[in-house]
């Protein structure tokens, strides 16, 4: 290495030392006309930036399978995370992405997307090209509605959606055929939509916290359904179909508006707790509730 190169690996690790934006964006654009050879005396600093890194050096994460983006303070995410087609786990916790680039569907062999606790508004189409995904972590943000095209990740087995501002679920969400975990509390769901029922794989469902007032009847056919939360909604009653829920062991009514419940959940068989606090239950209800599930554990 020439004096020249080494006065200018010189500069480019002051800049980065200063840590304002401006400063290690340029000391980015100078070591982008650096051969590789020279940069390997300051990847470790270079890698302390992992929003430039990716925007001039994705090489440098190419083959890397698990990559660790949070609490970066990263508004958003350059094109090229597109090119990170090894990457199989990505997190970004505790940022303040807003939106997330279209590139980021590109990413083929993308198991596991952490984004809870950012700012996403809206999320791009191209979620649904990502054919390998099984786990969607977006608690925590500030989204109203889903693309249906995320309804066509083919793998997905657990969606965490949970203090979002989401107003209503795509028509197609049956269409996740494979989901078992889906957290939807702490939303301003209304409804849920009528082919809630296709979802034959699902084991736990969490709606606590939202503004539920009816639930449809093919809610019934989620036969594998273990866990079902509807606690702090606006319901008055349950749907016949609830009988067909017999993989149901948990039931959380609570702080809802039932005055009576159905005899149809004496035929849940399996079903462990049900919790009924904080609804205006009489003494007679609440009794005949006891004798149709008399070997469950009930809280009123």
């Amino acid at each position: 290495m020439d004096n020249t190169q080494t006065q200018q690996i010189e500069k480019i690790q002051q800049l980065l030392n200063t840590g304002e934006r401006e400063n290690v964006e340029l000391a980015f654009a100078i070591a982008k006309g650096f051969e590789w050879d020279f940069l390997e005396f300051i990847q470790t600093s270079l890698l302390n930036h992992p929003y430039f890194c990716l925007e001039y050096f994705p090489t440098l994460y190419a083959h890397t399978k698990m990559l660790y983006f949070s609490n970066q303070q990263m508004s958003k995410l350059p094109e090229n995370i597109g090119k990170l087609t090894h990457t199989e786990v990505l997190k970004l916790v505790g940022n303040l992405l807003d939106a997330l680039p279209e590139s980021i569907g590109l990413l083929k062999n993308l198991q596991e997307l952490h984004l809870t606790h950012n700012h996403l508004t809206h999320l791009p189409e191209s979620l649904g090209q990502l054919k390998n995904l099984q786990k969607l972590y977006l608690g925590y943000n500030q989204l109203t509605r889903l693309p249906e095209s995320m309804c066509q990740a083919p793998k997905l087995r657990i969606l965490y959606l949970h203090y979002n501002r989401l107003q209503k679920l795509p028509e197609v969400i049956g269409n996740l055929n494979h989901l078992e975990e889906c957290y939807l509390n702490a939303n301003k769901l209304t409804f849920l939509p009528e082919n809630i029922g296709m979802l034959q794989n699902l084991k736990t469902f969490t709606l606590h916290n939202n503004q539920l007032t009816v639930l449809p009847d093919n809610i019934g056919d989620l036969s594998k359904l273990q866990m079902l939360d509807l606690s702090s909604n606006y319901l008055t009653t349950l749907p016949e179909s609830i009988r067909q829920l017999q993989s149901l062991q948990t039931l959380n009514l609570r702080f809802n508006q039932f005055s009576f419940i159905p005899s149809e959940i004496g035929q849940l068989r399996f079903l462990q707790k049900l919790i009924l606090k904080d609804n205006p239950l009489s003494q007679y209800e609440q009794e005949k509730i006891r004798q149709l599930l008399p070997h469950t554990r009930i809280i009123f």
